[in-house]
Formats: structure tokens, sequence, C-alpha cells
């Protein structure tokens, strides 16, 4: 869990850097909908 979860923090940093802030939220939501506060 905890290997997926700094994957998805990975994830979102490498498509807010890329300018793709709408997908990166949507990756988030869908990462952390169940567990965690979506801290983008």
């Amino acid at each position: 869990m905890r290997k997926r979860e700094r994957f998805a923090r990975w994830l979102i940093a490498r498509l807010q850097s890329w300018g793709c802030y709408s997908e990166a939220v949507s990756v988030a939501q869908r990462f952390f909908k169940n567990s965690w506060r979506v801290e983008v």
C-alpha cells in the first residue's frame, strides 16, 4: 500500500509537470478516494 501511494504521488507530480492538472486531479481522486485526503 505504501508503494502504491508513493507511485500515485509520483504520477500526480509527473502529470502536473506536463501541465495536465485536470488529469492529475482525477488520478488523485481515483487513488485516494477511499483512504486518504487528496493533497494536490
